[in-house]
């Protein structure tokens, strides 16, 4: 993802009050699915603008160096996961936090990849089987 899809304070705040929570061992993250309208009402497509993503780091977890090194930990696992997976399909269609958490501090990188890639997994398993259910009602009626 480059620059460019970064969120903004504030839909960070919306976020994290509305977004749907994933836990993992070392962080937790957000998701938010892409509207299929914008503001104005009007139909959008996800593949005009992909999904937009976020690294936080609470302050509890230390001064700005170390929250910066989680921070650049959790960008590189990122980028390792969506590399190596199929989890491109769910960064194009949420908007997706990134919260650092404690046990982040003792994690060896490659496992950290590991759980985002597992993470993704378990969203796009329960996506699909979402989707799979509303076709499914759909061929009913």
């Amino acid at each position: 993802m480059s620059q460019s899809s970064t969120l903004k304070s504030k839909d960070i705040a919306r976020m994290m009050q509305n977004g749907r929570p994933v836990r993992s061992r070392s962080f937790l993250v957000f998701l938010e699915p892409l509207s299929d309208e914008d503001s104005d009402g009007r139909s959008t497509s996800c593949e005009a603008e992909p999904g937009k993503i976020a690294f936080i780091a609470p302050k509890r977890l230390g001064n700005a160096v170390l929250r910066n090194k989680y921070k650049r930990l959790l960008r590189a696992a990122f980028d390792h996961a969506v590399k190596t997976s199929e989890s491109h399909y769910i960064c194009d269609k949420n908007n997706i936090i990134f919260m650092a958490g404690n046990r982040l501090a003792g994690q060896d990188f490659y496992d950290i990849a590991n759980e985002m890639s597992e993470i993704f997994a378990r969203v796009a398993e329960k996506s699909t089987s979402s989707c799979d259910s509303k076709t499914s009602k759909r061929n009913t009626l």
